[in-house]
């Protein structure tokens, strides 16, 4: 009822997490498998990892995550990360979000509960972002309440820090063994494979 789930893997971290029905699709990113962590996915989490992914289609980045994730960072996440904040800064503080708070904020696992009054969660319930992509490039849209907002994906993140706290330094481990990664959610199911990781000893990430 409010919007958790939970997802056993085997070790291959990091992750790239995708949750969809039949109106939008959402993207996140677990830089390491925990059994107490949080991963949110939602469209925040989305918006950076466009803009990591150089303003491109997630779709194959998904696809190809075990080669890409070698190419789109932790660092070029945490960046993107960043900039999505900043940008969401004068939102963030109009919800009640203390300056401290939003200069660590780490959209990918910052705690919050989904309930009206809740200062984030009314954040996301207010912001809306989407791309549509051509042959040749992508166009986004963002909006706040209704009216849209100009993105500035070169934005000052100066006092912005958090950390992704990734393994392995953003790359997939070497071994002989392939991963499948099955995920249902609302009746539809996806997967992925992901290739040459060391053999899998079962873990738990709550998402």
């Amino acid at each position: 009822a409010d919007g958790s789930f939970t997802v056993t893997v085997p070790k291959g971290a990091p992750y790239l997490l995708k949750a969809f029905n039949d109106s939008q699709t959402l993207y996140s990113y677990a830089a390491s498998v925990s059994s107490t962590g949080q991963v949110n996915i939602n469209q925040l989490t989305t918006a950076a990892l466009y803009n990591a992914n150089g303003q491109m289609a997630l779709d194959d980045l998904y696809t190809e995550w075990a080669a890409e994730s070698k190419s789109v960072t932790e660092a070029n996440i945490e960046q993107a990360a960043a900039v999505v904040v900043a940008n969401l800064r004068s939102e963030l503080s109009a919800a009640g979000l203390s300056e401290a708070t939003i200069n660590s904020l780490n959209v990918f696992d910052y705690a919050f509960t989904p309930t009206a009054g809740n200062a984030f969660d009314g954040v996301l319930d207010d912001v809306t972002f989407s791309y549509t992509c051509s042959v040749m490039a992508c166009t986004s849209s963002y909006s706040v309440a209704g009216q849209s907002l100009t993105w500035n994906y070169d934005i000052d993140t100066s006092g912005i820090n958090f950390d992704l706290g990734n393994i392995g330094g953003g790359e997939i481990p070497t071994g002989s063994y392939s991963l499948k990664i099955t995920t249902t959610v609302s009746g539809f199911s996806t997967s992925t494979t992901i290739a040459n990781i060391p053999k899998p000893a079962l873990s738990l990430i709550h998402i």
